[in-house]
């Protein structure tokens, strides 16, 4: 946005798997999370632009897990996500863009992680090194039409780029369907951290 001089980050608990539902119709996708992030940003918008500022969502425009960390959030896990002190890996990232100069929060420098990879191991298809996640491999990854097409029957397990063998055993454990057009995302790297667990009463 030209003459943007702030981004607001905006964290949402996800505080139950609903959070991480995914629900297919037709050719597209929606997540419930995420609508209601969207919802929430939105508002926001509209508040600065009744305040005289120009704002708007970001989108994919700017890298948001490192703006949470600059602006104070968390910082990166061996799962690639924002570890917050409190929430662990439980936390969903929006962000708007203004023109209003903000003072900045201080980043966060510090490493949650320590000495564990309890997410590294636990993934089921190897997509994790620290601090760096596979996207061609993560359960969480695959390409909008090629979640669409696996509901559907009309794309193959076996099709998935770089898919270990079983994928579809895979994802019926660790990404289940919950009804004929709505899945759980994959949360298994999620659910081995040890931080933020008592939050969602894990």
């Amino acid at each position: 946005m030209e003459g943007a001089r702030s981004v607001i980050v905006l964290g949402y608990h996800a505080w139950d798997d609903v959070c991480e539902m995914i629900s297919f119709k037709g050719d597209r996708f929606e997540a419930y999370a995420y609508m209601r992030m969207e919802i929430n940003a939105r508002k926001l918008v509209r508040w600065l632009r009744r305040q005289g500022h120009a704002a708007r969502i970001a989108g994919d425009l700017l890298p948001k897990k490192r703006m949470a960390q600059l602006a104070g959030f968390g910082g990166f896990g061996k799962n690639a996500l924002i570890i917050n002190p409190r929430y662990g890996p439980w936390l969903r990232l929006q962000a708007v863009l203004t023109d209003v100069e903000l003072e900045p929060d201080k980043p966060y420098e510090g490493d949650l992680c320590g000495d564990c990879e309890e997410c590294v191991k636990a993934c089921p298809v190897g997509a994790l090194t620290p601090y760096v996640v596979d996207p061609n491999r993560c359960l969480a990854g695959p390409h909008d039409d090629e979640w669409i097409g696996l509901l559907s029957g009309q794309v193959s397990y076996d099709s998935i780029k770089d898919g270990p063998p079983g994928l579809q055993k895979v994802f019926d454990v660790h990404s289940p369907t919950v009804t004929r057009n709505t899945r759980l995302m994959c949360m298994t790297c999620q659910r081995a951290c040890p931080i933020g667990r008592e939050e969602r009463g894990l």
